[in-house]
C-alpha cells in the first residue's frame, strides 16, 4: 500500500497566524493565510493529479505547542512535520484496535 503524501492543514486563519507566530521566518509558511491556503490547495491538487495519494493533517496550535513541549522540542517547520507524522502513526494505530 502507497503511503500518503502528508500535508499539515491549518483550518482557520486564527490557527494559522498562531503556528507563523511560533515559527517566526519559515518561508513555507507566507504572511497571509489566503496566500498559504493557495498555495497548499494548488500544491495538494497537482499532486492528486499525478496520482500521488496525499493526507490533509489537521494542526491545533494549542495541540502542537504541546506535543512539542512533551516532547522536548522546539517549534519549528521540522517539528511541524514530526508532529504531522506522529499524529498520522497514532490514529492509524487505534483504527487498528
Amino acid at each position: 500500500m502507497e503511503r500518503p503524501r502528508l500535508f499539515f492543514w491549518f483550518d482557520s486563519e486564527r490557527d494559522y497566524d498562531a503556528i507563523r507566530s511560533a515559527i517566526k521566518g519559515e518561508p513555507e509558511l507566507p504572511d497571509s493565510y489566503e496566500d498559504w491556503l493557495e498555495a497548499a490547495q494548488q500544491r495538494f491538487a497537482e499532486l492528486t493529479a499525478t496520482g500521488v495519494s496525499c493526507k490533509r493533517v489537521v494542526v491545533r496550535p494549542e495541540e502542537f505547542a504541546a506535543w512539542c513541549r512533551e516532547s522536548e522540542f522546539e517549534q519549528s517547520i521540522g517539528s511541524l512535520g514530526a508532529y504531522t507524522i506522529t499524529r498520522v502513526c497514532k490514529q492509524m494505530s487505534e483504527a487498528k484496535r
